[in-house]
């Protein structure tokens, strides 16, 4: 059995995954967050993001990088691809030799509360 084949596009940073020879999955992947509604809690509709209830400030996620700065690394066992999103998000993407999957271990933080 062979393994997964993933192509890294340097330009975009994007990443695409390759099943076999005869199907691939495009994927699309990045990291976003939303900023939290600050009110004063002293009516219904003015709530505060906080602990227990999640209110955006907006309605469309802010993504974190557009293209992350990514970095490949092959060995004989893996290949690794290392992106760096902000100083406090970022992956690695490992593809084992003849295995039928691929590992994402993300890194957040600490995260800018300011």
């Amino acid at each position: 059995r062979q393994g997964n084949k993933v192509q890294l596009t340097i330009s975009t940073g994007e990443v695409q995954l390759f099943l076999d020879d005869k199907r691939n999955l495009p994927l699309h992947q990045n990291f976003y967050y939303y900023t939290g509604f600050t009110g004063d809690n002293r009516q219904f509709f003015n709530r505060s993001s906080g602990a227990y209830i999640f209110r955006p400030k907006q309605k469309t996620p802010i993504t974190i990088a557009p293209k992350p700065v990514s970095e490949v690394y092959k060995g004989p066992v893996v290949e690794e691809i290392h992106q760096v999103f902000s100083d406090w998000m970022s992956q690695v993407i490992r593809v084992y030799k003849e295995e039928n999957h691929v590992e994402l271990e993300w890194l957040v933080g600490p995260i800018p509360v300011e």
